[in-house]
């Protein structure tokens, strides 16, 4: 499309070139007195071809894609001399002089509302906090309203009707929170002051597609007032944290201890019982031994006396007993009479045992 507007534009100018070739060739054979029809002709044409070649790519228009243009038109129109129709994408031809076309991008736009470029939202809470807003905006023009667009706002819709409403919704979402609820609900702003600003874009031909809240700023005292904040949560959480481990390592330490304890009683216990068992194994043996030595006691008298003979010295001959007794003993005779007698017995005595 380019290159046809170009070809019509060199065409007007070879048009125009060939009109004042033929003023200087008349110019040229009236001076020599020779007849000037050719020059004549050759002016006509020239003008005739640059006038209507100048005329037409006058009127042509070319429509990118994502553009749409409107047509005001000197004479004709509605109330603002706009036609009803605006031009959609695509080569185009009106009226020169007559039609005068604006052409408007229909594709997204967005305007930065941020520090960076000096338009960043300045904003007060309800408890009086100063917060600072970066914010992008997201629209497009409706295609189907951009006559609207033309009437209202003219290709000033970014001063005039998008950074304003923006700020003044910012501003009053903002208003509508403590600093509290901003500084804790910075992810939901965007979405409150989306809803609060599509339907006065639409109002004016805009579409909002969407908006991205970049950054909030607070006051520094409000700043250090959080920051301490925090400190003080963190070190509650951490007293917290060491109160629990000290009640575990407490908790761990009393196991152990009825722990330990119930390892001691079970061992005394069972110490207890072996003792026990030991007396009583004692006390069974001590049984046996007393009862085979009744028994062979019973079988022979005289063991007791010489038992007793025998824990004397070897050195005793002689024992004198008590005075109403009317007898006197010869221990070496006594001695092998009870080993003759008792040794038998005393042989038998683990066969007794063993049954």
């Amino acid at each position: 499309m380019t290159g046809l507007t170009s070809i019509l534009n060199i065409l007007a100018l070879l048009g125009w070139l060939a009109a004042a070739g033929g003023v200087f060739l008349a110019i040229s054979a009236a001076s020599r007195r020779a007849s000037a029809r050719p020059g004549i002709l050759l002016t006509l044409v020239g003008a005739v071809a640059g006038l209507v070649f100048s005329t037409i790519g006058a009127g042509l228009i070319i429509i990118e894609a994502q553009q749409t243009g409107v047509i005001f038109r000197v004479v004709g129109g509605d109330a603002d001399s706009l036609v009803d129709t605006p031009l959609g994408p695509g080569l185009h031809w009106v009226v020169p002089f007559i039609d005068q076309v604006t052409i408007y991008p229909t594709e997204l736009q967005n305007v930065d509302m941020t520090g960076e470029t000096s338009q960043a939202i300045e904003a007060r809470t309800s408890d009086g906090q100063a917060v600072t807003v970066d914010i992008t905006v997201i629209f497009q023009i409706a295609p189907d309203q951009v006559n609207e667009v033309h009437k209202l706002l003219k290709q000033n819709y970014r001063t005039v009707a998008v950074i304003p409403f923006t700020r003044d919704e910012v501003r009053n979402v903002i208003a509508a929170m403590t600093v509290e609820e901003v500084y804790s609900q910075r992810s939901s702003l965007a979405p409150d002051i989306l809803e609060a600003l599509r339907p006065k874009l639409e109002s004016k031909g805009l579409t909002l597609s969407d908006i991205a809240v970049r950054n909030v700023t607070f006051s520094p005292e409000f700043m250090d007032a959080v920051e301490r904040k925090q400190i003080a949560q963190q070190d509650i959480v951490r007293a917290e944290n060491e109160a629990e481990a000290a009640r575990k390592a407490a908790a761990g330490q009393a196991d152990a201890a009825v722990t330990r304890a119930e390892g001691e009683r079970d061992a005394e216990v069972a110490r207890a019982e072996g003792e026990a068992k030991a007396i009583l194994l004692r006390a069974e043996a001590d049984a046996k031994a007393l009862a085979l030595i009744n028994e062979q006691i019973s079988k022979n008298p005289a063991l007791v006396q010489w038992r007793y003979i025998d824990q004397l010295s070897d050195n005793v001959g002689i024992i004198i007993i008590p005075s109403d007794s009317p007898f006197l003993f010869d221990l070496q005779a006594l001695t092998e009479a009870m080993q003759s007698a008792v040794v038998p017995a005393l042989t038998e005595t683990p066969d007794a045992t063993n049954e």
